[in-house]
């Protein structure tokens, strides 16, 4: 049951307690003064018919006091709801009814709506069924200084029957008016509970829905200086703490991230330049051993798969101790920088010249079959020795190369390195500044 039916229902059962206590209270209040009305009209009409018959009962003009009474009952029969009007004598005999019947018999209650009491007032009766509000009046002498003589008395009856029915309206009228006074105080509180407390509680529900799912931008519209108001403005106090708290942790968060990306990218920088050094020759800028080792694998991999030959040549300087004890390591060095960055110039794009160690170097020739790797070294010797290479002049530098391909003289990159070296041992034999090419290992006739 939500809020605003609970506090309805509260409301309207306290007003109708409130309004049946207040239409009891009245209804108790109206009956009253309807008893005392029709006791009054009763006792009234009693003294004017005893007033009008006083002279006639004390001479016992019979026919006059009929008479009287007839014409009284005519004309306030209707109006004053008059059941019926007896004249008794100090005998207490009927002297005069509007019953024309009763004349001259006892005064039975029955004939008289319960019988006159011991004196004169009012008392409730019944009349042929029906009930009346018998008046009893006493007739007699008014001599002034002396105890007035009885003469009689005058029974009359007047009717209950609108009473009870003024009551019965009465009583449907208030219970109308208080249903619909319920009502209309039901659909008054239910328009101000929705307009000063549900609405503005169901706006501030919403407003703290959208603060959870990240609306922080959103505030509680300025209300009345009520409890609600004040609840609005301490969620509009807190989303506002939560935004700026929320915006400074995003810039924190911001600059931390920017910091972490630069220190990725200078990580990545420095491992990008360690993975470089680990396989780059200082010296040369080529590919060290250690990546030459792996590089001459994976081709002899890939060539495995696409049985496409290839060549290795073993590079080495021709008499560096000569040439480093008599121009000093440094141009040596120099011998060696400058035979790297032609080896890098010169071959192919494809080629990968790598330092071996020491004066030693070593490039692969891919897609190259065993003469063109022989040409190839032929070229490079003879180019070399042109380049004046090492800056001394009348003193050139020359290398000896060997020559060894794949699968012509093995199959994997140790059986290669293996041919390689010595076919440059055979070219520095045979007189060095030359290329020599690897002989064929030994097939086994069985094979």
């Amino acid at each position: 049951m939500s809020l605003r039916t609970r506090i309805v229902g509260y409301c309207i059962g306290l007003c109708c307690a409130t309004g049946l206590l207040l239409g009891a209270t009245l209804t108790t209040l109206q009956w009253s003064t309807q008893e005392s009305e029709i006791a009054l009209r009763a006792r009234t009409f009693a003294e004017t018919v005893a007033t009008a018959i006083a002279a006639d009962l004390a001479a016992m003009r019979i026919e006059q006091l009929d008479r009287v009474v007839n014409s009284l009952v005519e004309r306030n029969l209707e109006p004053l709801d008059i059941q019926f009007v007896a004249v008794v004598d100090s005998q207490n005999r009927i002297l005069a009814h509007s019953d024309h019947r009763f004349y001259g018999q006892p005064a039975e209650p029955s004939l008289l709506g319960g019988g006159p009491p011991a004196g004169d007032g009012v008392q409730n009766g019944s009349w042929r069924g029906e009930p009346v509000v018998v008046a009893t009046q006493t007739v007699a002498s008014a001599v002034a200084g002396r105890p007035g003589l009885i003469w009689g008395k005058v029974v009359a009856g007047v009717g209950r029957a609108r009473l009870e029915q003024a009551r019965l309206q009465a009583l449907t009228l208030t219970a109308l008016l208080v249903v619909t006074t319920l009502i209309a105080l039901g659909l008054l509180l239910y328009g101000l509970l929705e307009a000063r407390l549900v609405r503005p509680i169901r706006n501030l529900t919403q407003l703290a829905r959208r603060l959870a799912e990240g609306e922080l931008s959103s505030r509680a519209a300025a209300g009345q200086a009520d409890e609600i108001a004040v609840l609005g403005a301490a969620l509009n106090d807190m989303a506002e703490r939560i935004a700026t708290h929320t915006a400074q942790l995003e810039a924190a968060v911001a600059e931390r991230t920017a910091r972490l990306e630069d220190a990725n990218h200078q990580l990545a920088a420095a491992n990008a330049s360690l993975q470089s050094r680990a396989a780059t020759d200082a010296m040369t800028g080529l590919p060290n051993f250690r990546q030459f080792r792996a590089s001459l694998a994976g081709e002899v991999e890939r060539s495995r798969r696409t049985r496409q030959p290839f060549c290795l040549l073993m590079v080495d300087v021709d008499h560096f101790k000569i040439w480093n004890d008599r121009f000093g390591h440094p141009a040596g060095d120099e011998v060696l920088r400058q035979l790297g960055s032609f080896l890098r110039d010169r071959m192919r794009r494809t080629d990968l010249p790598c330092r071996y160690g020491g004066e030693e170097f070593a490039v692969i020739l891919p897609g190259t079959n065993l003469s063109g790797g022989e040409w190839a070294a032929a070229k490079l010797c003879a180019t070399i020795e042109q380049a004046h290479i090492g800056n001394q002049p009348g003193h050139g530098v020359t290398v000896s190369i060997g020559v060894a391909a794949w699968p012509d003289h093995g199959e994997t990159d140790a059986a290669l390195i293996d041919a390689g070296d010595a076919a440059l041992y055979a070219a520095k034999e045979g007189g060095r500044n030359r290329a020599a090419t690897a002989q064929l290992p030994k097939r086994d006739p069985a094979t």
